[in-house]
């Protein structure tokens, strides 16, 4: 065991000491504040801690650790600070009183969701005994190929992914929050999720193969830097950079040893060159949302008379941003809930022009811009999207088959590519995409099937030559 193991083992109980009682500061801050029955509020802190503890105490998969993660803030901690503080929330709750009975259903309601996702880790445990992705434990060898073609494959992607975030930029296929004002049929589909996905998924697949080889540069990281930035200002996204970049960060920590070649300087100068490429894009992108998105509505009016306290404005643009809590307080006090309610919404498709069932349930400030120009929403997550069929069950078995899904998925994709950067990747993007779940499912299923074609031409290009001496030799014997 080297220093650094040994630093971290002993400085690992104090962090674990600290944030508990962190945790149980918050805690009590929350239940002597809290208005409805305190039993309901105890259950759903220990149910949120449980969650969260089942995501970072053994890790099984990435994207289950990001999805607990991103839930926890979502629905327990921004429930503290705002019974802490008594603040406005940011996103709209719709039809929401605030009454003790009415915040003790959607703790229940959110305690359910978490209890089965940790059911679905559990049974994923039994199922695979608990197999993680996390860490790869064999040596990995990259195709035979690969060094060969290295070069070309490099300097192809970054050309493409530079002709494609600038094309973007320019023509506006896709861009966050605005209809696209060039329409070129699939063109639009397919910069799209290049930009968001697909450039982010090859080069985590070079950056592994580069990694595993003898004679690899570690310097070739820096290529995942230049793909989060460009993506992030070709789209105006400013969560991409943070989505592409921190789960291969993670990745790479867990599996440093692959980094064989880097010092101490090395890493000083690849985490500096991280954060000021994100204090570049940041900006950027929030300048150029500014100049196209200054007639839309972004807030509720209750802000405006707080806007000057610094302590809410860090909160509105930190803890509040996290989906979950205010679409389970407007989806459960919409009066109507049932499975047609659930269905009707789940194939809904979104049309310009025309704001959706759930805009109109959470009451959300962006019914009121300009729908022919721009495409913001209100986002519901999943356990209110469920909870639209007012029952119980099929909150408890929807969040259970979800939690399962996201961590099969990753086992399966780190089965194949046996890659943990990849399965990084593929987390992040399951758990974003299930925790921003609601709006346009069958967009999502669609992505999802995009996401399918990229990991079988990453896997033919993987077994390139095993595939060609397939196919000569299947042509062999028909002549």
């Amino acid at each position: 065991m080297n220093t650094r193991e040994k630093l971290l083992d002993t400085t690992k109980p104090l962090i674990i000491g600290l944030s508990f009682t962190g945790w149980l500061f918050l805690f009590f801050i929350g239940l002597a504040n809290y208005q409805g029955t305190h039993h309901i509020f105890v259950f759903f802190s220990i149910a949120y801690l449980a969650l969260l503890t089942s995501g970072l105490i053994k890790k099984t998969t990435y994207g289950y650790t990001f999805l607990t993660i991103i839930l926890w803030l979502g629905f327990w901690l921004k429930a503290v600070f705002h019974l802490l503080l008594d603040y406005p929330f940011v996103e709209p709750t719709g039809l929401f009183k605030g009454t003790p009975a009415d915040w003790d259903t959607v703790l229940v309601v959110a305690s359910i969701g978490a209890i089965c996702i940790i059911l679905g880790r559990l049974t994923y445990g039994l199922i695979f005994r608990a197999k993680s992705t996390i860490k790869s434990e064999n040596e990995y060898f990259p195709p035979s190929w690969y060094w060969q073609y290295r070069i070309h494959l490099w300097s192809g992607l970054v050309f493409f992914l530079m002709i494609s975030a600038t094309a973007n930029i320019y023509y506006s296929f896709q861009q966050v929050g605005i209809v696209p004002k060039t329409v070129i049929w699939p063109l639009n589909t397919v910069i799209y999720w290049l930009l968001s996905t697909g450039f982010a998924m090859s080069i985590t697949t070079l950056l592994w193969w580069e990694l595993s080889s003898a004679k690899g540069n570690i310097n070739t990281i820096y290529f995942v830097l230049l793909e989060a930035g460009s993506s992030s200002v070709s789209l105006l996204s400013r969560g991409l950079y943070i989505f592409h970049v921190i789960p291969l960060a993670f990745a790479l920590f867990k599996n440093k040893q692959h980094i064989k070649a880097a010092t101490f300087k090395w890493i000083v100068s690849l985490t500096a060159a991280t954060i000021l490429l994100f204090l570049l894009c940041y900006p950027t992108v929030n300048a150029v949302r500014n100049f196209y998105y200054s007639d839309v509505p972004f807030t509720k009016k209750e802000w405006l008379v707080q806007a000057e306290s610094p302590l809410l404005n860090l909160l509105k643009f930190s803890v509040d941003r996290w989906i979950g809590l205010e679409g389970l307080m407007a989806t459960s006090a919409q009066p109507e809930k049932n499975i047609t309610l659930l269905m009707t919404v789940a194939t809904e498709t979104g049309k310009i022009g025309t704001a959706s069932i759930l805009q109109e349930i959470a009451l959300s400030h962006y019914r009121f811009m300009d729908l022919k120009t721009f495409v913001f929403a209100s986002l519901p997550g999943p356990i209110s999207f469920l909870y639209l069929a007012g029952n119980y069950w099929i909150v408890a078995i929807g969040m259970y088959l979800l939690s399962l899904t996201v961590l099969m998925l990753e086992y399966l994709v780190n089965r194949i590519f046996k890659n943990p950067l990849l399965s990084a990747l593929w987390g992040s993007i399951l758990a974003t995409s299930v925790a921003q779940m609601g709006l346009n499912v069958s967009g999502l299923i669609f992505y999802l099937f995009l996401c399918s074609i990229g990991f079988t031409v990453l896997f033919a290009l993987e077994h390139a030559l095993i595939l060609k001496s397939f196919f000569l030799q299947k042509n062999n014997l028909r002549s």
